[in-house]
């Protein structure tokens, strides 16, 4: 394959990755919109309760769910993007940094998945059964997802997601500050989500509020570091096309 064909790839990568960027912050503000203006239960309402609650309200559910669900899916194609911006500079944490990234996509897709099919049904089936052995099991089950919860009950795919993805974005921060030609606001703003998500992970297995709510914070560094990233993709993918116009061989530092 020729270097024009590569930076072509290249190029359509970081196109798609601007675009996908700029949609999942979009996605972000409406989800947050979605679950301020829904009602839900307090976290410190029963398990029965939440079951109560999502049989009764299944769309206060499953919208945003299934819009997290997409935000979700499209951050694979970002994750390249960054991964093939910074991967000739710091091919290590490029390349470990997208792992961990797929893996804990591919976690939290799985945990979103289920919550968004199989948590309905067991909620309708909860409110509808007089069998209160049926019922301690779908409440039993429950529990393992850990939704709608301030604290952890298990290790369950939310942590294991939140610890990976955390990991994920602070290797892409550090990877994107020390690269030169780019801007470093956007690396600050992925470390500082990575950080906080991490944070946020240890608080909900500590029992920790104060630093759950560090998840906050990761959500809006990230909102921010999205907006960044689209306009960083765009330009990256113009620079490669214009090279391969050229016919120049691809730098390292571009």
């Amino acid at each position: 394959m020729s270097n024009e064909e590569i930076l072509k790839i290249q190029a359509s990568i970081f196109r798609a990755a601007g675009i996908l960027a700029l949609i999942s912050a979009l996605l972000l503000v409406i989800i947050t919109a979605l679950v301020l203006f829904f009602e839900y239960p307090a976290f410190e309402s029963s398990l029965t309760e939440r079951l109560n609650f999502i049989a009764a309200h299944h769309l206060n559910w499953q919208l945003p769910l299934g819009l997290s669900f997409l935000f979700i899916t499209i951050q694979i194609p970002v994750l390249l993007g960054l991964y093939y911006l910074t991967r000739h500079h710091h091919f290590v944490l490029a390349l470990i940094g997208v792992i961990f990234g797929i893996i804990g996509v591919s976690t939290l897709f799985q945990n979103l998945f289920a919550s968004f099919t199989a948590v309905p049904m067991m909620a309708k089936l909860f409110t509808e059964t007089g069998d209160e052995m049926l019922k301690y099991v779908l409440v039993a089950n429950f529990n393992q997802f850990g939704l709608l919860q301030m604290h952890a009950t298990s290790f369950s795919a939310v942590i294991l997601a939140a610890i990976l993805l955390g990991i994920c974005q602070l290797l892409f921060g550090i990877s994107v500050v020390n690269k030169v030609k780019l801007p470093r606001i956007s690396g600050w703003l992925l470390t500082s989500a990575g950080f906080f998500g991490i944070l946020g992970a240890i608080g909900y297995i500590l029992q920790l509020d104060i630093l759950v709510y560090s998840w906050l914070l990761q959500l809006f560094s990230y909102f921010c570091a999205l907006l960044v990233m689209s306009s960083m993709f765009a330009s990256e993918a113009t620079l490669n096309l214009e090279i391969s116009k050229k016919g120049a061989v691809p730098l390292k530092e571009s």
